[in-house]
C-alpha cells in the first residue's frame, strides 16, 4: 500500500464510536468529496500553463528548465487517474468498463514516478555539479537530459507493466478497482519494493541534498545576482524551484511513506489506520497539484512569463473585440433605397 493505490475502502464506523473513528471517518470523506476536485481542476490548469511557459518563456540552453516542463507534463498525467479516483467516489459505476482499472492504476504509478525522479535526477545533477564542476560535463548536456528522461520513462514503464494484471474490478454490490485476491500475496512483496524505490529512495537523496547545503558542501545560486558556481546558465530562480520542491516532497510524500512503512509492519491494518491513510492521500495529491503556485512565488521569471501570457491574452481579445465593433451591421435603414 502506498499513496498511488487507490484510496482503501472502509467500512462506516458507526456514529456512538467513542474511539473517535467515526470523526476520522467524516474528516476523510469530505476531504475526498471536496478537496480533491480543486486538486484536478487547479492541478491541470497550473501544470498545462507551465508546461508551456517553461518552454516558451524561458531560455531554451538551460539544463533545469525542460526537466521542469517534463515535470509538469507528467503531473498532469497523474492527475487523469486522481480524476477516475474522484469519480468513484462519488458512486459512479467507471469500473464496468473493460480495462479502465488496470489503466487507472498502471497511470498513477508510472506517472508518480516520473514526477519524482525527473526532480530526484535534476537534484544528482545539481549535487554532483556543486561537487566536481570541472567533472560530469557529459551529465549536464541536453543530449543525456534528453537520453535520462527516455531512460526513466521506459524504466517506470516496463517495472510497472505488473500493475495491469494484478489489479482488476471486482464487484462486491458495487465495481470497485482493488488487487485480485489470487494476486494479493505477491503483491505485498512487489509493493514493499515499489515504494521504496518511488518515494523512500526520492525521499533519502532530497535528505541527502538538504543536508550538504546546511554543510555548505553544495553551494547553489539562490538570490539573483549570485555567483553561479555550478558553471551552468541556469539562473537563481531555477535553483530555487528545485529547492523548494525537494521541502514540498518532504512534506507532502513523507507522511504517506511513514503509513505506508508502518502498515507493511503492521499486517493486520486496524480501522482507524486505514482512515488516517486515507487522510494522509490528500497531502500527497496535493503535491501534483501545488508545483505551480512554488513556481510562481520563487521564480521573478515565470511570474513575468504568466504576466506576458497574460497580456498576450487580453491584447488578443481586444483586437477581436475592435475588429467585431468595426464591421458594419446592415440595418433596416441601412438596405432601404
Amino acid at each position: 500500500m502506498n499513496g498511488t493505490e487507490a484510496e482503501v475502502e472502509i467500512i462506516v464506523p458507526y456514529m456512538n464510536d467513542m474511539s473517535g473513528t467515526y470523526e476520522l471517518y467524516k474528516i476523510a470523506d469530505i476531504l475526498k468529496r471536496y478537496l480533491i476536485p480543486v486538486d484536478i481542476f487547479f492541478g491541470m490548469a497550473g501544470n498545462s500553463l507551465s508546461a508551456i511557459l517553461f518552454r516558451s518563456f524561458h531560455d531554451k540552453g538551460k539544463k533545469i528548465t525542460p526537466m521542469l516542463s517534463a515535470i509538469a507534463i507528467v503531473d498532469i498525467g497523474y492527475l487523469f487517474p486522481l480524476f477516475l479516483t474522484w469519480l468513484d467516489n462519488q458512486a459512479i459505476q467507471i469500473y464496468t468498463a473493460p480495462g479502465l482499472c488496470q489503466i487507472k492504476v498502471f497511470c498513477s504509478h508510472y506517472f508518480a514516478f516520473l514526477s519524482f525522479w525527473y526532480l530526484g535526477w535534476t537534484v544528482f545533477l545539481i549535487i554532483m555539479s556543486s561537487i566536481a564542476p570541472g567533472k560530469y560535463k557529459a551529465l549536464r548536456s541536453s543530449g543525456m537530459a534528453r537520453l535520462c528522461l527516455v531512460a526513466i520513462s521506459v524504466f517506470s514503464f516496463t517495472g510497472h507493466l505488473y500493475k495491469t494484471w494484478t489489479y482488476g474490478s471486482v464487484k462486491h454490490g458495487n465495481w470497485y478497482c482493488t488487487v485480485l485476491p489470487e494476486n494479493h500475496d505477491a503483491l505485498q512483496i512487489l509493493n514493499i519494493f515499489d515504494t521504496f524505490f518511488m518515494q523512500v529512495t526520492p525521499a533519502l537523496l532530497f535528505l541527502i541534498f538538504h543536508i550538504l547545503l546546511a554543510l555548505c558542501c553544495v553551494r547553489i545560486p539562490l538570490r539573483s545576482g549570485s555567483i553561479n558556481i555550478t558553471s551552468s546558465t541556469d539562473t537563481a530562480d531555477e535553483y530555487r524551484i528545485v529547492l523548494t520542491l525537494t521541502f514540498l516532497y518532504q512534506v507532502c510524500i513523507l507522511p504517506i511513506i511513514i503509513t505506508s512503512v508502518f502498515s507493511a509492519v503492521f499486517d493486520g491494518r486496524p480501522q482507524k489506520m486505514m482512515i488516517v491513510f486515507n487522510i494522509l492521500q490528500q497531502p500527497f495529491y496535493a503535491y501534483f497539484a501545488l508545483k505551480p503556485l512554488v513556481y510562481l512565488t520563487t521564480s521573478a521569471a515565470y511570474r513575468q512569463a504568466v504576466m506576458n501570457c497574460i497580456k498576450t491574452i487580453f491584447s488578443y481579445l481586444s483586437c477581436r473585440s475592435s475588429m467585431s465593433q468595426s464591421i458594419a451591421v446592415p440595418t433596416e435603414e441601412t438596405t432601404t433605397v
